[in-house]
């Protein structure tokens, strides 16, 4: 199973990335199945910072604009970081 940290901000906008991945997925160069093996946290900055943002408060959310996952893209993780 891969492990993903997930950090969101107060206005509810989050970025996710691959904490640890597991043998198999190392093996494959793929993330193992989004969302198992999520460790989330809150950053305590008042907004995220990306362009786009309202800097609303607000729960756990998608966005801005097209973003999604927390701008996590599986295409660009380094292999080599593991």
């Amino acid at each position: 199973m891969c492990s993903y940290s997930i950090r969101v901000d107060n206005c509810g906008h989050y970025h996710k990335k691959l904490k640890q991945p597991c043998k198999p997925a190392k093996a494959k160069k793929e993330p193992c199945i989004p969302g198992t093996g999520e460790d989330a946290s809150t950053s305590g900055t008042p907004s995220c910072g990306i362009s786009g943002c309202d800097k609303k408060p607000a729960l756990k959310r998608e966005g801005p604009g097209a973003r999604t996952d927390g701008g996590f893209d599986e295409d660009d993780i380094d292999w080599n970081d593991y």
